[in-house]
């Protein structure tokens, strides 16, 4: 009996412990439609979702725990109604973010197509949702979708969508007014609507345009609602600016076949331009982790790195400074140094699922020639990686992104430099005389030594100073 109680005490003191660090994480709520939920039509990926859907991008970065309450086929109807039964308890949240509106007009959009199809057309009746599944799936003649994109072209000025933008509106100010009421300390960013065609040619058949008219409509709206003193998220700037197509809608071609995917939900690439986005408008944070006293030799690189959004920390609260780094977490700090590419590449590594948080980063490293496989068909996700490998993928890096590489200085000073691989002599050569490393003692240069955590913020933040400048 007094074991039983013994080891029952032992199991709470243990639980304790890590209630501090729970308590100190902070809760991300995510509302809205989806494209919160990271919605993705299954011929694009099976599962349904992108890989990485913006929500938990901004949580993984920031260290936040998520709670994602987003609906595919959300409205401002819909939410409101939820948030005024309790049925979304927004009382705890400290950051919240919020996709919605874009289903209100683009529902009232299929109505009106819907209601002047059939009134011009006795012959056959096409409902909204007929109407929706015909240009979703391709399924529309070339003198049907004429017609339906000429009826698309009307609804940008009717009362129709005047009532609707109308009603975004109404309903956005009174899910702001409850949330307030609710919570008055919470960090609110709202996300403003993109077009989902502004990076396609249309071959002069309207639907890009009419869509721009309609978003600049609402985005009109939503900005309206900022007086209420809360950020709205400039989505449709980031992605009218980007380099390639981030929405999953394309147009192949229209004549003879039809060949147009309406789909207006971003891909993996526009969600890291929304996480981007919402990343740099996200209030800065003090640095709180228990593990980093204020003098130690790593301290300001742990800093830099972590306002960089290039690191994060082993919890919400510690960094684990002495830990080692491994294979997976040096990939994912160069894919974000790069910007959060996407890649179309298809990766053949047993141990790299599609759905972790370093998924992305590896394919890009992968398809950049920065890192490669063990040969059979292992990637090594979770391996240590060592000084050599570590400064290795760093030059690569640099020679990928276009920067200095042709410094090198002589290291065969060390009385170690036989244990350097030969694959990475010139890469130390490099780093040594970019002062991106020095030896681990006046005569070593341990290139076989495994990298913790604070001496790779070190050398990432003498990297970016020293080279990515």
């Amino acid at each position: 009996m007094k074991k039983r109680l013994f080891a029952l005490f032992i199991s709470l003191c243990m639980l304790l412990m890590y209630v501090p660090a729970l308590a100190t994480g902070k809760i991300y709520l995510a509302l809205g439609d989806s494209i919160t939920t990271g919605y993705a039509p299954t011929n694009i990926n099976p599962d349904g979702k992108v890989n990485q859907p913006f929500a938990n991008n901004i949580a993984e970065k920031n260290g936040y725990i998520l709670y994602n309450n987003a609906v595919d086929g959300e409205t401002t109807t819909t939410l409101l109604s939820k948030l005024q039964n309790g049925t979304i308890d927004v009382s705890n949240a400290d950051f919240i973010t919020i996709t919605i509106g874009g289903n209100d007009l683009i529902n009232a959009m299929y109505e009106y197509i819907s209601t002047k199809y059939n009134q011009n057309n006795l012959d056959l009746t096409l409902t909204a949702d007929k109407i929706k599944e015909m240009l979703y799936n391709n399924s529309a003649d070339i003198k049907t979708l004429m017609i339906l994109v000429n009826y698309l072209k009307d609804f940008t000025n009717s009362s129709e969508a005047v009532t609707a933008l109308n009603k975004v509106k109404t309903n956005l100010e009174k899910i702001i007014t409850i949330i307030k009421d609710k919570n008055t300390n919470a960090e609110i960013i709202i996300i403003n609507q993109y077009n989902p065609y502004s990076h396609i040619s249309d071959n002069g058949i309207g639907i890009v345009e009419s869509f721009e008219n309609m978003v600049i409509n609402l985005n009109e709206n939503i900005n309206d609602i900022t007086n209420t003193g809360i950020s709205v998220a400039n989505i449709y700037d980031a992605f009218q600016n980007a380099n390639d197509n981030p929405c999953n809608a394309y147009v192949t071609s229209i004549f003879p076949k039809i060949d147009i995917n309406f789909d207006f939900h971003p891909n993996q690439y526009g969600h890291n331009l929304i996480a981007t986005t919402i990343n740099n408008m996200i209030k800065s944070q003090p640095l709180f982790f228990l593990d980093i006293p204020d003098n130690k030799w790593y301290t300001n690189a742990i800093h830099y790195t972590y306002e960089k959004g290039l690191m994060t920390g082993t919890s919400t609260n510690t960094f684990s400074p002495d830990a080692i780094t491994s294979r997976s977490m040096i990939s994912t700090i160069m894919w974000h140094m790069a910007g959060d590419p996407v890649v179309n590449y298809i990766m053949s590594f047993n141990d790299v699922a599609q759905d972790k948080w370093y998924s992305e980063a590896i394919r890009w490293a992968s398809a950049s020639g920065i890192v490669s496989g063990y040969g059979n068909g292992m990637f090594g996700t979770n391996d240590a990686i060592t000084r050599e490998q570590l400064i290795t993928m760093l030059y690569r890096f640099a020679e990928n992104q276009g920067y200095n590489i042709r410094e090198n200085t002589n290291i065969m000073l060390y009385t170690d430099v036989d244990q350097i691989s030969e694959y990475a002599v010139p890469a130390m050569k490099w780093a040594c005389g970019s002062g991106i490393i020095s030896g681990t003692s006046n005569n070593t240069l341990s290139p076989k030594d495994k990298v913790t955590r604070a001496q790779t913020a070190t050398i990432i933040m003498r990297f970016c100073e020293n080279i990515a400048k």
